[in-house]
């Protein structure tokens, strides 16, 4: 594990999308073992400007 947790991981914070492009950025979390082996739902919330966008992982 990370010494930091991850709390210093600013690659997105160096990259930029400019207007009206199209790019990825691509995000780690690490969670416990009880979600990464669990059957129940999962999903990512993003918040962009007050509209929230779902990701359904499973």
């Amino acid at each position: 594990m990370h010494s930091k947790g991850g709390e210093d991981f600013t690659y997105s914070s160096i990259s930029n999308i400019e207007p009206l492009k199209n790019g990825t950025l691509v995000y780690l979390a690490e969670v416990p073992d009880e979600v990464k082996s669990g059957s129940k739902p999962l999903y990512a919330e993003v918040n962009i400007e007050g509209e929230i966008y779902r990701y359904t992982i499973r």
